[in-house]
């Protein structure tokens, strides 16, 4: 999926409003509107269409996959309301679950089952696991180390790539499926995994700061340089974005940009972030709403001539008969398949369409402190990336004016008027904020 920055987008909505993005002083609390809107329509898109881009299908099993870096516990040792983990173990294509009257937790690398390799018959570690059966076959829309499941479009027994690929019966190998509490229900499970097609989660993005030193937890999100990022491993705040061990970028579709854009922008006329009169006003509305409305269905008319059809009610039963489950599988529309392994799932990496530098003159009211070690939004915090040397900032810290401009080459940290932006790079970004006024 190709995507677009999140402050491309954000410039976009605001010159339509009539801001300059790059010399107006845009209040905050405009910001944070324009930020909801934006996620607001992205919201409404997901969800408008099955757009292929915008889903995955995976091999999933109806369980966590062991792995040798995971911890499996007892927890609570059963008898106390909370039942022990339960696995899938690849080699062996058998599922078990912790023994809650174990003497001690596995540990960390501990298969549940071995091989006996005279007969090749897989034997139980009755030490610490014991076989799950029967397996209630639903699937949670959060595995550990596996992406999190947004709607699921349909459920098969094989790889739908390899048997079926949406043209050849593809009816033979899909299943019925209904959400429940668990997550969801497949009925009848005919193997021991199946693939689930599914779209994926939509962003939520953010215009909060990464602040060097603040501890990040998994999931939490910040802006960097000129777009939002998710942490994928929990951090003290030492390894800013984009460092991949720990943060991966929240996308922006770039499909969705002609789409969120006016969709936005109209939406922001209707909260009267513009000072037009109400009439006006209104005719602005309906017109971005309408520009927006034709963008969307513009890229759904390509895909229905490409043959895909969107099923607000599920196919009824091939056999002839219902399952007893809401949903019934919906043929593959064709993409990419990835089969179950025993690591984590790792971050797609997506293609970010880069960003011109200019020149820039801003004046950045919200700015307290000039590093973000001090306090925060700092100077340091600011892109520099999207900036031209000659970009002129201007700050007002504790009642004090001062305006510094972007030079090339690295900061002395002996000057004091010398500032090291925190996206700076000796190699792709060699700037740094220099006090002249």
């Amino acid at each position: 999926m190709r995507t677009v920055s999140l402050l491309s987008v954000y410039e976009a909505i605001a010159r339509r409003h009539g801001f300059d993005p790059h010399g107006d002083a845009i209040t905050q609390d405009t910001a944070r509107a324009i930020l909801q809107h934006i996620n607001r329509r992205v919201r409404v898109a997901y969800a408008y269409w099955d757009f292929p881009d915008l889903s995955h299908t995976e091999e999933r099993a109806f369980r966590q996959v062991w792995n040798t870096t995971h911890e499996y516990h007892r927890t609570g040792q059963g008898w106390q309301g909370r039942e022990p983990d339960e696995v899938f173990y690849i080699p062996s294509m058998r599922y078990y679950v912790v023994r809650w009257d174990a003497t001690a937790d596995p540990p960390a690398g501990t298969p549940p089952a071995t091989q006996n390799l005279i007969t090749n018959e897989w034997v139980t570690n009755t030490t610490y696991f014991a076989d799950l059966s029967p397996v209630d076959p639903y699937i949670s829309y959060d595995q550990t180390c596996r992406h999190p499941m947004g709607q699921v479009l349909g459920v098969y027994a094989t790889n739908p790539r390899l048997n079926g690929n949406g043209c050849c019966n593809p009816y033979d190998i899909g299943l019925s499926f209904r959400p429940s509490e668990k997550g969801i229900d497949v009925c009848p499970a005919p193997g021991p995994t199946v693939f689930v097609h599914y779209m994926l989660t939509e962003p939520k993005f953010t215009f909060v700061p990464w602040t060097e030193g603040k501890y990040y937890n998994l999931g939490d999100r910040v802006f960097y340089v000129d777009n939002c990022y998710r942490v994928i491993r929990a951090n003290t705040g030492y390894n800013p974005p984009p460092d991949p061990d720990f943060w991966t970028i929240e996308p922006f579709p770039e499909m969705l940009e002609d789409y969120v854009v006016p969709g936005a922008y109209a939406d922001g006329l209707k909260e009267s972030v513009s000072e037009l009169d109400p009439q006006t006003r209104l005719a602005l509305a309906s017109a971005a709403e309408a520009e927006a409305d034709g963008a969307i269905q513009s890229m759904i008319d390509q895909l229905i001539a490409q043959g895909q059809k969107h099923y607000w009610m599920k196919p009824w039963s091939w056999y002839g008969y219902s399952s007893g489950c809401w949903c019934q599988t919906q043929p593959w529309s064709g993409q990419s398949v990835t089969t179950l392994k025993e690591g984590c799932e790792g971050e797609p990496i997506y293609s970010v369409l880069p960003v011109t530098e200019t020149v820039q003159w801003e004046y950045f009211p919200q700015v307290v402190a000039l590093r973000a070690s001090d306090a925060s939004p700092a100077l340091d915090q600011i892109v520099t990336t999207t900036r031209a040397v000659g970009s002129v900032a201007k700050i007002v810290i504790d009642g004090v004016g001062k305006e510094y401009r972007l030079v090339s080459a690295a900061a002395d940290s002996s000057d004091p008027g010398h500032v090291a932006p925190l996206d700076y790079s000796a190699s792709i970004n060699n700037k740094h904020w220099e006090q002249f006024a």
